[in-house]
């Protein structure tokens, strides 16, 4: 994964290793490296500030699923969740339980919605969103770039999925609602007076719902562990997390 090829969970060959996809663009100057990882920043914090906007639809789809559902499934609906769960070892009606269950978790993740920005609230969308045409202009070749990062955290999420750490139903959710999604952390740039500044994160677990925020730092071992790729912040960015690291501290979650 690191520095050999990337492969899936039976060790086939599906991508570039890390290091592969990211020397060729380091080698060309921590300058352009940085511009590039503000490219993906940008194009992740395009999806999480525009969330909001398909709420209210997401949620009466949501909503018209369950109540279908329920139409032609009356035995199957309860009063909690804990009932629904037990109808769930019912062979005769596990199908089904489980399904109901499916319903509920959309319809609670539709009402979760809420942007959720990268770098701050007062950074819109639309900021983003000039900011990568501009750096898009100066530097098209970040688009092939940009591809095969995206190539390799799509492998990554495929190998989570087959390897049980994630479900299907799960990666599909981020899918649709990240599609131009990069690992971030949040980490704290302070400058001589002490203030902070905090970049949002996005923390994978085992299960992918909503991205919670937090403000851990990367583990102190963590170049011990992968000594053999170098993700130092760009020059000037202070505790600026650059892509290539965050993606690092997602292999070991």
């Amino acid at each position: 994964m690191i520095t050999d090829a990337q492969t899936d969970v039976r060790g086939r060959k599906v991508g570039d290793s890390l290091n592969d996809v990211f020397s060729p663009i380091r080698a060309r100057g921590e300058d352009l490296y940085h511009d590039f990882q503000l490219y993906m920043f940008d194009l992740h914090n395009i999806d999480r500030m525009s969330l909001s906007e398909g709420k209210a639809e997401k949620v009466l789809e949501a909503k018209a699923a369950l109540r279908d559902f329920d139409t032609e499934n009356p035995d199957i609906r309860t009063d909690t969740a804990a009932q629904l769960h037990r109808l769930t070892e019912d062979p005769d009606i596990a199908a089904l339980a489980r399904e109901r269950e499916r319903l509920l978790r959309n319809l609670d993740k539709a009402e979760a919605i809420q942007d959720k920005p990268v770098f701050d609230y007062e950074f819109s969308a639309e900021d983003s969103r000039a900011r990568a045409e501009r750096l898009l202009a100066q530097h098209p070749e970040f688009a092939e770039y940009q591809a095969q990062v995206r190539k390799y955290i799509d492998n990554m999420m495929q190998y989570r999925v087959d390897s049980g750490l994630m479900t299907q139903e799960n990666a599909d959710f981020l899918k649709e609602f990240y599609p131009n999604y990069v690992p971030t952390m949040r980490v704290q740039d302070k400058d001589a007076a002490g203030r902070g500044r905090d970049l949002n994160a996005v923390r994978i677990g085992k299960t992918v719902g909503r991205a919670q925020g937090g403000t851990e730092t990367h583990p102190p071992n963590l170049r011990s562990r992968f000594p053999s790729l170098s993700c130092r912040a760009p020059a000037g960015t202070g505790a600026f997390d650059g892509v290539c690291h965050s993606l690092l501290s997602f292999l070991r979650w």
